[in-house]
């Protein structure tokens, strides 16, 4: 699968995890989940850069791949409908503390 020039993905699923741990929405013992989801959510949301033709220069579309996201981290976990909320919670803050990464990293470029 393509990647996003200079994108680590295990540096960023450290990273993302332990800002997940530090919004204090998970416990200790849900760490495991959350780092299994996190390695789905990245590994989605590369897929989803590459189907789109972010990876070529086009439009990073937040709401599409949250979506498209969602749908695969639900898949890959084998959740079942009544996790897809929590699922959906936990992509939102996957999002968010992985542009947080991107923008530490110098990885985006806003033009």
């Amino acid at each position: 699968m393509a990647m996003m020039e200079g994108y680590d993905a295990t540096k960023a699923q450290a990273f993302i995890v332990g800002k997940m741990k530090e919004s204090g929405r998970y416990r200790d013992e849900e760490l495991p989940f959350v780092e299994k989801l996190v390695g789905a959510a990245i590994g989605a949301d590369q897929a989803f850069m590459a189907q789109s033709g972010v990876l070529d220069g086009e439009y990073y579309d937040e709401d599409d791949a949250f979506e498209y996201i969602v749908d695969q981290v639900v898949e890959a976990l084998d959740a079942d409908e009544g996790a897809e909320l929590d699922v959906a919670e936990a992509v939102e803050l996957y999002m968010d503390f992985n542009d947080a990464f991107l923008q530490e990293n110098d990885l985006v470029d806003w033009e």
